[in-house]
């Protein structure tokens, strides 16, 4: 038998889980950790408050019994277990052991979660406050043994060990520790023979040293001006996806100030954040207040009471205090008047309390409480994707013999890759060979450790929905949702939709507007589709389509070639490929060549000079105009972003499916009339442009009912499109427009193309810019209109109004959080 603490509580035998109540649980639970034989009467009074305490552990211990766990005589009144193992004890066995990949991945793989979960809520005040102090103790030791494997593996220089213990910890809100310091051995005598050298760990300085730093210009310094500020403390939510370096920016912002930096890994309840807070005041503040804090350690008092032993301690502090608060996304809302009360305390010294979070802050139930909490205390900073300009530094850092001719298309394949996920981008140059250019897995080891964490928290039914869905490629509507998830699971479909845009499982897709340049503002779709879902990240479908078992991933790719075959028939043909359905498949594929056949126009083979656009000239590099960098924006499955050169970048981030349409509107300058041409008459105009492609694929096996391309130059409200792309195709008439296809375009290079427009004199016409592809990394590096420069964009619009714009639409209860007053964003 097995006893369960990392994680949600439970009792395993043989590797299954047995049926008992969480009482049972509970009461196994406390004599597993206590060791020490236990009176009848404590445990009844430990987790029962009625007067029936004893009859109801007489019961509870029978049903133990029925259960076939024969761990009680029934007429002993000292109760203790014998003989059984509980998984902590297991884990902490295996710390210092030589793991190679597997097992270290196996090892890792046993910290599910927060110990003791699901007991938090059971027996009496007594119990609860002794489930809170096991966890505490247990949370450290957990941390030092990950510090000490993290350690061990750096001494060896093993970074793909580093990497999965750093994710994992991360992932579970543990701080991994500085190198342990070890003795120097007692010289020997003279007369003996020397010693064998005492291996020493590298100070944690020089290996951070080693460590690649992304810029994060703008951030550090909006943090390092609110830690310096005096006068009233501040709270900051720091959020975005995991891996994105939240917790990386506070380590950075901690090592450069000089005051007292005080962490608290994990936010679950206001007991764990008070020991957190008071362990790490103890050695700074005054021997009245530190003894007074060793006390509330050892002997509790009321929540209230140690509340205000640790706001006095921290408001004695006369130098200035960074508080970092891991995992606030997963903190009640309770916890809101704590961390109020902290704030609202005089002090000595400038404090700023940073709370770092997954969710954005008006989607936690803790950060969207202290929104009103802490009027002129409060703001927010979103961590954006990295550049592309941010990972070439990167990489000039990490291969400093490879070519500088080749570090721009490194850089653009590994940001597209990654979706600006720097421990995703970690990993995947961790796992090449050779350099940057090398191979790799899509989605890295560390990568899938994370999401598979976050999926073992979710409730069994939510868990299997989303499994089937994960079988779907790309963004589907509620018909293709019911279709996936079968009969058993049809009448609550609605539900677990909810529930998962909830938990920001799953995202609604936003509408297909333009992005209007160069404010990079949102145009409203007209138009705007039925109601589209998608995975909030292709990383966590890809590890739940990993843990799908087979016969149900080919079930559902029967269901969807089915329900898919009339409106999407490429699409359903794949589906009925992948499920062996080798007939269905060849008579869908048939059906939607014809229809992109029915879309081709005669003539123009895309091989040739036409239309005033002559094949791409192979240019230099364009110049570069340093001007400020703006943050990344995501759109339509895209991140654009104008770099710190004054050049526009554009990469995919899309889930795998049929890739979207990403619109950018310009302005252009008004057109002259000319010598004697008549206002409104038409008129040609030359565009200029030069930009390198270093990743595209359209997606082509999932049969898109529109021709990807890599980019596309049109006039808006004018008849005819030019098709920038690699491969010679005819010529093909959408929505209307004419699309002339010029092929020629390489990757990797720098290419020119000027392009003859007509338009209307005296008019100032928009000029749309498109990409559409599953896999796409592009830069714009010079655009002209009769010979005025339009690169680097300038724009006037606020940080504010630009964090809008990365909002998508999300799970119901975001929208009418939109129509309150917005939090102060910091950018």
């Amino acid at each position: 038998m097995t006893i369960h603490l990392l994680g949600h509580a439970h009792i395993s035998r043989n590797q299954q889980p047995v049926p008992v109540s969480a009482k049972a649980v509970a009461l196994i639970s406390y004599l597993a950790i206590e060791k020490l034989p236990q009176h009848r009467e404590r445990l009844a009074d430990l987790l029962w408050t009625t007067a029936e305490a004893r009859k109801n552990l007489r019961v509870e211990l029978a049903r133990i019994r029925t259960a076939g766990l024969n761990l009680f005589p029934a007429s002993r009144q000292l109760l203790y277990l014998e003989n059984v193992t509980n998984d902590f004890e297991l884990w902490h066995s295996r710390l210092g052991q030589d793991l190679n990949q597997a097992q270290l991945a196996e090892w890792l793989a046993m910290l599910r979660g927060f110990p003791l979960s699901g007991l938090e809520d059971l027996g009496s005040s007594t119990f609860q406050e002794w489930v809170d102090q096991q966890r505490w103790v247990i949370s450290q030791q957990i941390e030092d043994g990950l510090s000490r494997m993290y350690w061990q593996y750096a001494q060896r220089q093993q970074t793909w060990a580093m990497r999965l213990i750093a994710a994992r910890a991360d992932t579970l809100g543990y701080e991994l520790g500085d190198a342990p310091v070890l003795s120097a051995a007692v010289p020997a005598p003279a007369a003996a023979a020397a010693p064998a050298a005492v291996p020493v760990f590298p100070a944690a300085a020089e290996l951070r040293a080693r460590e690649l730093h992304f810029g994060r210009g703008p951030e550090e310094e909006i943090l390092r001006d609110l830690l310096q500020k005096s006068g009233a403390p501040q709270v900051v939510v720091m959020h975005g996806p995991p891996g994105v370096g939240k917790s990386y920016l506070a380590d950075r912002l901690a090592d450069q100030h000089s005051g007292l930096t005080l962490r608290v890994p994990s936010m679950r309840s206001g007991r764990l954040v008070l020991a957190s807070l008071a362990q790490g005041l103890i050695g700074h503040c005054d021997p009245e207040c530190s003894e007074a804090l060793r006390r509330m350690l050892l002997a509790p008092t009321s929540l209230e009471e140690d509340l205000v032993k640790v706001a006095v301690a921290l408001g004695k502090l006369s130098r200035p205090a960074l508080l970092v608060f891991d995992q606030a996304h997963a903190a009640p809302a309770d916890l809101a008047p704590l961390i109020s009360y902290l704030l609202e305390v005089p002090a000595d010294g400038p404090r700023l309390f940073l709370l770092l979070s997954r969710q954005r802050p008006a989607q936690a139930p803790l950060t969207r409480a202290l929104r009103g909490r802490a009027p002129g205390m409060y703001a927010e900073l979103e961590v954006p994707p990295l550049t592309q300009a941010s990972v070439q530094q990167v990489l000039e850092a990490r291969f400093p013999s490879e070519a500088a001719s080749g570090r721009h298309s490194d850089a653009a394949r590994l940001l597209q890759r990654s979706e600006g996920n720097p421990l995703h981008l970690l990993s995947l140059l961790d796992e090449q060979q050779g350099g940057p250019q090398g191979g790799g897995t899509h989605f890295p080891q560390a990568v899938r450790d994370i999401y598979h964490a976050e999926i073992d928290q979710w409730p069994p039914a939510l868990m299997e929905a989303m499994g089937r869905l994960s079988a779907i490629y790309g963004p589907f509507d509620g018909q293709v949702a019911g279709a996936a998830l079968g009969e058993a699971l049809a009448d609550s479909a609605d539900t677990l939709l909810y529930t998962a845009l909830d938990r920001q499982i799953l995202r609604e897709v936003e509408p297909g507007g333009a992005l209007s340049l160069p404010d990079l503002r949102t145009l409203p779709d007209p138009d705007r589709p039925e109601t589209l879902y998608a995975f909030a990240s292709e990383g966590l479908r890809i590890a739940l389509a990993s843990r799908s078992p087979q016969l149900v991933r080919q079930d559902v790719r029967r269901r969807l070639a089915a329900v898919l075959g009339e409106t999407a028939p490429g699409l359903a043909a794949h589906y009925a490929r992948r499920a062996g359905l080798t007939d269905e498949a060849e008579r869908l594929q048939r059906l939607y060549r014809a229809g992109l056949h029915r879309q081709q126009l005669p003539g123009g083979s895309g091989d040739a000079a036409d239309a005033g656009l002559a094949r791409p000239q192979l240019v230099a590099e364009p110049r570069r105009l340093p001007v400020p960098p703006q943050p990344p924006l995501a759109c339509q499955g895209y991140l654009v972003t104008q770099d710190d050169r004054g050049w526009l970048d554009i990469s995919s981030i899309g889930q795998y499916g049929h890739p979207q349409t990403l619109r950018l509107h310009l302005p252009l300058p008004v057109v002259g009339a000319g010598p004697g041409a008549q206002e409104g008459a038409e008129v040609t105009a030359e565009l200029r442009l030069v930009w390198r492609l270093d990743v595209f694929s359209g997606g082509e096996e999932l049969g898109p009912p529109r021709l990807p391309f890599p980019l596309r130059l049109r006039l808006v409200d004018t008849p005819l499109a030019h098709v920038l792309t690699r491969a010679p195709t005819p010529d093909y008439l959408e929505d209307g427009v004419r699309h002339t296809v010029h092929a020629g375009a390489t990757e990797g290079h720098w290419m020119e193309h000027r392009v003859t427009l007509t338009c209307r004199a005296g008019s100032a016409p928009t000029l749309e810019l498109s990409v559409r592809a599953l896999d796409v990394a592009l830069t714009l590096g010079a655009l002209s209109w009769q010979g005025r420069d339009l690169l680097p964009l300038v724009s006037g619009v606020s940080g504010g109004q630009r964090g809008e714009t990365q909002v998508p639409p999300s799970a119901p209860p975001s929208r009418e959080m939109r129509a309150e007053t917005p939090a102060p964003t910091l950018r």
